[in-house]
């Protein structure tokens, strides 16, 4: 199953890291790509302190492997059997 979640701020990068964690294929979406790097990089970061503690079955980079990042909400819906929206609660941001 493909699940996407737009929206790289917050509250993405943790609900990125749950479906990875339990073995899905994400790709996360958000206009600025800044976001996306600071998202994959706090992922990472997460996964790496949870593997220090041995709380991970696969090394962190084997879970990144299935995180794809996009600025194209096209292609990150594309194919999705599951969509989780989760950007600033800004109307305007919303209808971008």
């Amino acid at each position: 199953m493909k699940v996407s979640v737009i929206g790289a701020g917050v509250m993405g990068p943790g609900i990125v890291q749950s479906w990875l964690q339990a073995g899905y294929r994400i790709d996360l979406c958000d206009i600025d790509e800044k976001a996306l790097s600071r998202a994959r990089a706090s992922i990472r970061k997460s996964l790496a302190l949870m593997r220090d503690k041995s709380l991970l079955e696969k090394d962190v980079d084997q879970y990144l492997s299935f995180l794809n990042t996009t600025t194209s909400l096209e292609k990150a819906v594309e194919g999705a059997q599951l969509v989780i929206e989760a950007v600033s609660e800004n109307p305007q941001v919303k209808e971008k």
